[in-house]
């Protein structure tokens, strides 16, 4: 049930935060006129800010509750569930205040796109307090289990089915989000045209592939918000001396309100070349000159690294010390491109854990390519979405580099969306390896957060295991590199939920998948136990590197070092 804990938080997340931290702002007096926007001018600023924490700590709060009532009652104890009912009324308030918020947008003069965005989420508003009443009926039929087991002694069932409509508002709040981002280009001259731009300079540049790594890269980057005639853009070339290509940026504001991001896609068509690049606009200041390396040509050879769970402790920690150690560390082995895979940041809705870890993982993003996952720690956050321009919906997809077929999978959908949402994925998953064999890629390696099989406290995932594993096998995926648990553990080569072959470091055509989590990134390590289908465990901060063999009979080398160098795990894959 956690899961849907999850689910509900960031559904009000996405619907609340957004509305409030943007439209909170408007003093008595001014709903009348756009002309009031204007004139409040910092203090929109300032009020809207504490507005957006305000709602942050309620919905921190709400979640955590709905887990400990829903999730994480032990059958007998009564004493969790007035918090929750306390802290849904809480939320039902902050709706009805943002919906009392879009009423004055909706009778301000002009705004013609802040209004179309404001009618839409008023409807949405509607499904998101649907959802909290839905989790309120569920907390209600907890207690009364535990209230009767209480009495009788006798264990309650804790499973509770789920609404099975969350799809739709899901759907529906990814929707308003896109209406959002376009009503803002066009209405925020208008609404908040007094208000000074600060944070000129370029911030956390970073690079990813949303179409073809062989075709186009894509360069993300923050400033301040609300700088009235930033033309976002990037110079480019293949020199330091030479930056003379041009690609123009689109701008959008953070979800909720902090800052603004800003993309531009260059072209790339020659493999194996290094670009070099800045980021900015004109008038208001350019990045310094970093890097990144195109794939080599098909056939060729290539390195990449993989780290996972490389959050801070707590949601009140912006303490990443560890994660910037593994970040700096893994860049020595000079990846093309690096790979997270979940749980980046304790809350990806946070907006201030996002600088830190940007920070923290500057060695690997100035020169190299930086493509994430969704982990339980940012299912359906926006700022998760907002910093990372990825291929298709963002949530799953694929890609190719050289011979290897990469996916990557989002597990934050299980759980509690075993409908449609599962299908949806489990249904392109299939196709795109089939895809993927039709176009004779080498390698298939697969990334996600949960892992089907795992040690330690959270043992396997029968929901991964059942939905998943068969078309691993199924398509012969050679890697599944996971996290979620905090330690390192590698598998067997397995099929069919067997261990195929028991060598220890050097696999020839092994007819089996290797499952190798690397959730030892950052966030405070767990405790793995044996078990007869792990070849090695290890409780140690650290990153695995992997090289990619050119050639016929080019092998995949892995290797996981600690950041001071000691190595935990070496095997080699060929076929």
């Amino acid at each position: 049930m956690k899961g849907f804990k999850r689910a509900i938080t960031v559904l009000v997340v996405l619907a609340l935060i957004v509305p409030v931290a943007l439209l909170g702002g408007c003093g008595p007096g001014e709903a009348g006129q756009a002309s009031g926007y204007k004139k409040a001018g910092d203090r929109f600023v300032l009020e809207m800010e504490s507005q957006h924490a305000d709602v942050e700590t309620a919905l921190y709060k709400v979640g955590e509750s709905y887990s400990g009532v829903v999730g994480e009652q032990e059958p007998g104890d009564l004493t969790l569930y007035p918090a929750f009912q306390t802290d849904a009324k809480e939320i039902q308030s902050t709706i009805e205040s943002a919906r009392d918020e879009y009423g004055k947008i909706l009778r301000l003069e002009g705004a013609a796109n802040y209004k179309a965005y404001a009618r839409e989420m008023l409807a949405c508003l509607q499904d998101v307090s649907a959802s909290v009443a839905y989790a309120s009926a569920m907390a209600d039929k907890q207690n009364q289990m535990m209230s009767a087991f209480a009495q009788s002694g006798q264990a309650p069932d804790l499973e509770i089915p789920i609404n099975d409509d969350r799809e739709k508002k899901l759907s529906c709040m990814e929707e308003s989000s896109r209406h959002f981002n376009a009503a803002y280009q066009v209405d925020k001259d208008y609404l908040h045209g007094s208000v000074p731009g600060k944070g000129r300079q370029p911030v956390h540049a970073r690079v990813s592939w949303q179409v073809d790594p062989a075709r186009e890269a894509t360069v993300t980057w923050e400033t301040g918000k609300w700088l009235r005639g930033y033309s976002a853009g990037v110079r480019y070339g293949r020199s330091p001396d030479s930056t003379d290509g041009t690609a123009a940026g689109s701008s959008f504001l953070h979800h909720y309100g902090s800052r603004e991001e800003h993309q531009a896609r260059i072209p790339t068509p020659s493999p194996d070349t290094v670009y070099y690049y800045r980021c900015g606009s004109e008038g208001f200041g350019w990045s310094d000159v970093r890097t990144f390396r195109t794939p080599p040509a098909r056939g060729e050879g290539f390195t990449f690294c993989v780290a996972g769970d490389t959050r801070s402790a707590s949601p009140d920690s912006t303490d990443v010390t560890e994660w910037g150690k593994v970040a700096s560390a893994a860049d020595g082995t000079e990846p093309l491109f690096t790979i997270i895979n979940g749980d980046l940041v304790f809350l990806g809705f946070e907006d201030r854990l996002w600088p830190s870890w940007l920070e923290a993982a500057e060695p690997l993003t100035d020169s190299g390519v930086m493509m994430p996952c969704l982990g339980n720690h940012e299912s359906y956050a926006m700022g998760f979405f907002d910093r990372f321009a990825l291929p298709g919906n963002e949530r799953w997809y694929s890609y190719d580099v050289s011979d290897v077929h990469f996916v990557c999978l989002d597990t934050g959908l299980m759980n509690y969306a075993e409908g449609p949402l599962l299908d949806e994925q489990v249904g392109w998953l299939t196709g795109d390896l089939e895809q993927a064999k039709k176009r004779g890629s080498r390698w298939t390696v697969v990334y996600t957060h949960r892992s089907p099989y795992s040690s330690g406290d959270l043992g396997d995932q029968q929901d991964i295991i059942s939905s998943w594993v068969p078309v691993f096998d199924r398509f012969g995926v050679d890697l599944v590199i996971p996290s979620h648990v905090h330690y390192y553990e590698r598998s067997f080569p397995m099929k069919g939920g067997q261990v195929v072959d028991t060598s220890t470091d050097r696999y020839a055509s092994p007819g089996g998948t290797i499952y190798l989590i690397t959730g030892c990134g950052g966030a405070p390590l767990g405790d793995p136990a044996p078990a007869p289908w792990i070849a090695t465990l290890a409780r140690q901060y650290c990153y695995t590197s992997i090289e990619v063999g050119g050639g016929a009979g080019g092998a995949l080398s892995v290797e996981t070092r600690t950041p001071d160098g000691t190595v935990l795990d070496r095997f080699t894959v060929s076929k």
